[in-house]
């Protein structure tokens, strides 16, 4: 149990570190759906979180706000799959569903597919708190639930 929470938490963290990119603001921002984003994001061809974080971490001082809201966003699109599999289990808890699960196997089974996921997007948020643009990014509350919402990140 003690690492289900855990990963409660760690999903937790994604809306602190999460943030979209600019890629295509306008074009979602015309259709006026986030179902088109969200297309859009599972169409893209994510990149390894470990490599958008060593990114960060090499590149980030100097990037723009719109730099940094894109490697955020594509840290979300990398770590989508954790949240969504750390969310479907939470679902479960207290309900009828629940009877049998063995909530510690279950979230160690997601902790071994996605390794070292929650250690990841927390050193993506604090790379990018330790820059000014980052920070900027990382403060915008708003934007970032509108990020998530977007990319259908759950919010655990």
């Amino acid at each position: 149990m003690k690492k289900t929470l855990f990963m409660i938490v760690a999903a937790a963290f994604t809306m602190a570190f999460a943030a979209c990119g600019n890629k295509s603001e306008a074009p979602a921002e015309a259709a006026g759906s986030t179902e088109v984003v969200a297309e859009e994001a599972e169409a893209e061809q994510p990149m390894a979180l470990g490599d958008i974080v060593a990114k960060a971490k090499a590149e980030g001082a100097n990037w723009s706000v719109d730099e940094w809201k894109d490697i955020i966003r594509k840290g979300l699109v990398a770590y989508k799959p954790m949240a969504v599999a750390v969310d479907e289990l939470m679902k479960k808890v207290g309900t009828s569903e629940a009877e049998g699960i063995d909530f510690d196997v279950e979230g160690n089974k997601i902790e071994e597919q996605y390794p070292g996921y929650e250690k990841l997007i927390r050193e993506l948020g604090e790379a990018a708190s330790q820059t000014a643009n980052g920070k900027t990014v990382m403060d915008d509350q708003e934007w970032i639930d509108k990020t998530m919402a977007e990319l259908g990140v759950p919010k655990n």
